[in-house]
């Protein structure tokens, strides 16, 4: 679904990418010791993200009635709102869901959000998963560090496309 700019809902002609993940035995424990919680504590365990051909007034609607659906069906929502106050460069929104059956993260994303997430994780692969949770140094990652500065700008270019787009449909 997008929205229109009368704000109707409608369906979308294009493919949306829908995928599920746990966290693996290694990136848990790795989260663990990095954050210092227990199990328990977890909300990322598993979860589903949604990548939508979509600008960022349809990405806020369709994250805002899935949690109207996810509520009604149950469950205790809470919205984490990274396009504006991103992490390291990774914008979305993410949706917390507890529930009586446990605890979920679902991620909604534009394209282009997603492809940024996509490259900054093969590029943490590649030179340590470090990237993904503070500003990395030149002295910590040498020869990579350009590299990872292009991808920052890179998050901040589609930013500036994705707001640049919401103000010309706008007007």
């Amino acid at each position: 679904a997008a929205v229109s700019n009368s704000g109707l809902i409608y369906q979308l002609d294009c493919e949306v990418v829908r995928g599920g993940r746990t966290k693996s035995e290694d990136t848990l424990v790795a989260k663990l010791a990095r954050i210092n919680i227990g199990l328990e504590s977890v909300q990322d365990f598993a979860g589903a993200r949604y990548d939508i051909p979509c600008g960022l007034t349809a990405q806020r609607e369709i994250a805002r009635r899935m949690v109207g659906v996810l509520e009604a069906a149950g469950g205790n929502v809470e919205v984490k709102d990274y396009l504006v106050d991103h992490q390291h460069g990774y914008r979305a929104i993410h949706l917390w869901v507890r529930s009586n059956a446990g605890r979920i993260e679902v991620q909604v994303r534009t394209t282009l959000q997603a492809k940024w997430a996509n490259l900054n994780e093969s590029l943490g692969d590649k030179v340590g998963r470090g990237i993904r949770y503070g500003e990395p140094t030149i002295e910590e990652y040498g020869e990579a560090f350009p590299i990872i500065q292009r991808v920052r700008f890179f998050s901040d270019a589609i930013r500036s496309l994705e707001e640049r787009r919401e103000a010309l449909l706008r007007d």
